[in-house]
């Protein structure tokens, strides 16, 4: 459960590989950031612009490569995390990439990938596994981008667009508005500026509003975004000392609940619920609810979404059969990816103890998967925010999304297609810091394996089971080219403003 320190490197995404400059790189600038989650100074940024130029060649080319470092120091219910990420993107005097680094590191090891652009293609190795895909068209590195807004220039109302690339999801590009308001006054630490007001809009994040101030140069010298589960991030232009001085772990743990109208009886043993979801400003429920495996979803004529939920039926006994794996469409859910390495060694160890030559068909298979990992993580830590499958075998430590990893990477291991889903899940009244009498809905992960033709059985290692007060919002095979975006950027979408009634209960 709680699945925040991936939420906040989906949304912030990019460094943790050493920002130096290479052979022939000029420093064009240099600046660094406090951060500050919830007004709790909770870390840093680093931001750097180089340039190269290539005069080895007839006509000489001129390159430019930004690099970002951000620290950020998380508590969950006392439990301190430190997140790292960063990247490295160079692009061309057009502003097409040429080649991106991007690293992220939730728990003891860093998810690295490296990319780089050929012919109108993206080759990219993550976690040591290749992808291949088109580059978006037109989108440009974030050096042009930073360009074109100052061309623009800052003169109230001034809006400024452009497709920008992202090296954390190098497939899709995103659409940046920027619109310039007033002068205004701002306290930058001990220094008072008169900066002008940014607004941004990104296609590419659920931030619920994003706003920068900047000097006549174009500058950034503040930063700050509401962030759906989370509360506010705010990043501030200060001496590389300052940013780099003490620092508090900011707790989150709370801020991603959602309190239901009332509370849910014996939530594990819940076998169907309806879920009446809507904004908390009246306006019309605009986000998307994934429907299957159990779940179905009716719009009202008021504009919420009524969702059902029911534990889906397993196939009876003498109907258990082993998935039709011959399939084309389901090469990918029986595949390595990166967060999911199920030729490790540990992995397919554990894949031999859960299904033996005595496991009678895909359910009990199943069944076995999600109650040796249940018991095999141990150690139920929140001091993790995402790590890979082989080394949550090793470690043998985490929470739901270590656990949700685990069960499909064995899954997999052992010949049955898999995949992860994240949402929400019920958390009984007073049963955690935070949660009232009532309870709460949590963010959450758990996955699903393919148990017969079109019958996908979610199991949950983390909490013990799968029960109906599981509201999936998002399903991924974590194949793609930017796994945890993709599969959390959905349930921010939903979680912005959300309120959450029980209707129904059995």
């Amino acid at each position: 459960m709680r699945t925040l320190p991936a939420l906040l490197l989906a949304l912030l995404t990019p460094l943790v590989a050493p920002l130096v400059a290479h052979a022939g790189e000029q420093v064009v600038s240099e600046d660094w950031y406090a951060v500050y989650v919830n007004d709790t100074k909770a870390g840093h940024a680093h931001m750097r612009v180089l340039e190269r130029v290539d005069e080895t060649a007839a006509t000489p080319t001129r390159a430019w490569i930004s690099t970002t470092e951000l620290q950020i120091q998380l508590s969950r219910a006392g439990s301190a995390l430190l997140l790292e990420t960063g990247s490295r993107v160079e692009e061309d005097a057009s502003g097409a990439v040429r080649s991106f680094r991007s690293s992220q590191k939730m728990s003891a090891s860093a998810v690295v990938s490296v990319g780089r652009v050929e012919d109108g293609e993206i080759h990219l190795e993550s976690q040591g596994l290749p992808m291949v895909m088109a580059y978006p068209e037109g989108a440009l590195g974030p050096y042009t981008v930073d360009l074109r807004l100052r061309e623009g220039g800052f003169e109230d109302g001034t809006v400024t667009r452009a497709l920008a690339f992202s090296e954390s999801r190098p497939a899709t590009a995103s659409t940046m508005v920027f619109k310039i308001g007033p002068l205004e006054s701002r306290q930058v630490i001990t220094r008072r500026l008169r900066l002008h007001r940014c607004d941004v809009s990104n296609s590419g994040s659920s931030a619920r509003r994003t706003t920068m101030w900047l000097d006549a140069s174009g500058r950034m010298h503040e930063t700050e975004s509401e962030v759906p589960g989370v509360g506010t991030l705010r990043m501030v232009r200060t001496s590389e000392k300052l940013a780099l001085s003490v620092t508090s772990p900011a707790e989150i743990f709370s801020s991603s609940f959602v309190e239901p109208n009332r509370g849910i009886p014996s939530p594990r043993r819940t076998k169907r619920v309806v879920l009446r979801l809507s904004r908390s400003d009246g306006s019309a429920f605009d986000a998307a609810v994934i429907e299957g495996v159990g779940q179905s979803v009716a719009i009202q004529k008021d504009g919420s979404l009524h969702v059902t939920i029911a534990i889906p039926t397993s196939p009876e006994r003498d109907q258990q059969i082993e998935p039709p794996v011959g399939d084309a469409s389901l090469l990918r859910y029986l595949a390595p990816a990166p967060y999911l390495e199920i030729d490790d060694a540990a992995v397919v160890a554990l894949a031999r103890k859960a299904v033996t030559a005595q496991t009678d068909g895909a359910v009990a298979a199943a069944a076995g998967i999600e109650a040796l990992v249940r018991t095999h993580v141990n150690d139920k830590s929140l001091d993790v925010g995402f790590a890979t499958a082989a080394e949550v075998a090793r470690t043998r430590e985490g929470d739901c999304s270590e656990h949700a990893v685990l069960c499909a990477a064995v899954a997999r291991a052992a010949g049955l297609p898999s995949r992860v889903v994240m949402g929400l899940v019920y958390v009984p009244g007073m049963s955690a810091p935070g949660v009232g009498p009532r309870g709460a809905f949590s963010y959450h992960m758990w996955s699903e394996v393919l148990v017969a033709a079109d019958v996908w059985k979610p199991i949950d290692a983390a909490i013990g089971g799968y029960d109906a007060t599981h509201l999936a919002l998002s399903r991924s095979d974590l194949a793609t080219s930017s796994p945890v975006a993709d599969l959390i950027l959905p349930v921010l979408e939903v979680i912005r403003d959300l309120e959450i009634e029980v209707l129904e209960v059995e």
